[in-house]
């Protein structure tokens, strides 16, 4: 990404966080256990956030009844 798309799509984050702290964002690895209903939330928001690298496990079984809250499941998954 240039300087004017990082400056552009982070212009909200930049004064709290200032220009390194995006940096730092960028360099970073999280991991998300139990990536369902509130999970999946939580890696979408740390994707768009910024973070660099994410891994996300989810040790349960994915069944119909759960597609409904599943970010990244679909039915092809099951």
């Amino acid at each position: 990404m240039t300087k004017h798309v990082v400056e552009e799509r982070y212009s909200r984050q930049i004064p709290i966080m200032g220009s390194e702290g995006i940096e730092r964002l960028k360099g970073s690895t999280v991991f998300v256990g139990r990536c369902g209903g509130v999970g999946g939330t939580v890696v979408n928001y740390l994707m768009r956030s910024g973070v660099g690298k994410l891994i996300c496990a989810h040790g349960g079984n994915i069944t119909p009844e759960y597609l409904n809250r599943m970010q990244f499941e679909v039915p092809l998954d099951l």
